[in-house]
């Protein structure tokens, strides 16, 4: 019986160690895939093959040699480039939580608001970019920022508060190339306000409109403070397009208009 003990005890001890020598070959087996992993990750990445390195380097950020904030940015980014704007959004939260101190957070709150306003949730990118502005003013991000910001409010029509800062982009920042886009989108606010006061007074004419030929007299007798010169000339060109078609009206403007009457 002690005999049997005996044996029992060196093959449990056998057995432990011959576990800690498997369990040690597994995790340095482990720890070499992850690194393998991680380069491939990174490989892909310096291609730009963004799908793949946002799967690569989102299983690197699991295991111990790519947990480090440059890997989880760098996966972060791919999914953006690569449009997988959700799981970038709720990945950029829990970068936050895990490294509250990178010099990389203040970059992916840019990208978060960014990327907010891409999937059309204009009130909370607006909030992010907002506050990103207020507190990096220096911040080489800034005037996209305020770009972007801008953006929210046009989508939601909010043209007041887009021309401010559309002008302010314009006004302060030159030299950046976001210049160029508020130049662009002030002289479309511009059209489109003008656009918006001629429906409103065609609107005002109703059924005038629609038998614009016939009524023309009529309507241009109204000129005062409600129809000035262009809008008479815009008026003017709209008939001169229906007579040479030989139409009561230019139907794709009619179209056009209508559609936005009935909006």
């Amino acid at each position: 019986m002690a005999c049997l003990r005996r044996l029992f005890r060196i093959f449990v001890s056998g057995f432990f160690a011959l576990s800690l020598c498997v369990f040690s070959v597994s995790a340095q087996d482990s720890e070499s895939s992850g690194s393998d992993v991680l380069l491939a990750g990174l490989d892909a990445y310096k291609n730009e093959d963004w799908s793949k390195a946002s799967l690569l380097l989102r299983e690197s950020v699991g295991s111990s040699s790519g947990g480090s904030d440059s890997t989880w940015y760098m996966m972060i980014m791919s999914q953006i480039y690569a449009g997988y704007y959700e799981s970038a959004v709720n990945d950029c939260d829990t970068f936050f939580a895990l490294f509250p101190d990178s010099a990389m957070v203040e970059g992916l709150h840019y990208q978060k608001g960014r990327i907010l306003h891409l999937l059309g949730k204009n009130s909370e990118a607006s909030t992010v970019l907002a506050d990103f502005c207020v507190h990096n003013p220096e911040s080489p991000m800034y005037v996209s920022a305020l770009f972007w910001l801008a953006e929210c409010f046009f989508d939601e029509c909010d043209y007041s508060s887009a021309e401010s800062i559309y002008s302010q982009i314009v006004r302060e920042h030159a030299d950046d190339s976001k210049s160029v886009d508020s130049a662009g989108r002030l002289e479309e606010i511009s059209r489109g306000e003008r656009e918006r006061k001629l429906l409103y007074l065609l609107k005002m004419t109703g059924e005038e409109y629609l038998s614009l030929k016939e009524d023309y007299d009529r309507l241009s007798a109204r000129k005062g403070p409600e129809l000035d010169g262009d809008d008479i000339k815009f008026i003017e060109d709209l008939v001169s397009a229906a007579r040479e078609a030989g139409l009561g009206i230019d139907e794709s403007k009619l179209k056009r208009l209508n559609k936005k009457l009935n909006q």
